[in-house]
């Protein structure tokens, strides 16, 4: 997802110079960096999700279970997910 969205990123923040090391951004710049991020993230899983539903016919598992943590506010990911590529 998040290869997905990081063209549409740097659209969504053009004040940022993405040239400067991101060690040189304010606390401010990052914070609306990684808030942008985090929205266009969930509106790409949310998108993927929507997508399997009408192509599949039906949820499955794992689609509900991404909805559920959607609604309460956690990553829209199952478990399995969470740990894929965890570099710890």
């Amino acid at each position: 997802m998040v290869h997905t969205v990081l063209g549409k990123l740097f659209e969504a923040c053009p004040d940022l110079d993405y040239a400067r090391p991101i060690g040189s951004w304010s606390k401010d710049e990052i914070t609306e960096f990684l808030m942008v991020a985090f929205d266009l993230i969930q509106q790409a899983v949310e998108a993927r999700d929507l997508t399997e539903e009408q192509v599949v016919g039906k949820t499955n598992a794992d689609v509900t279970t991404r909805q559920m943590n959607g609604f309460v506010g956690n990553p829209r990911m199952t478990a399995a997910e969470l740990n894929d590529d965890c570099p710890f």
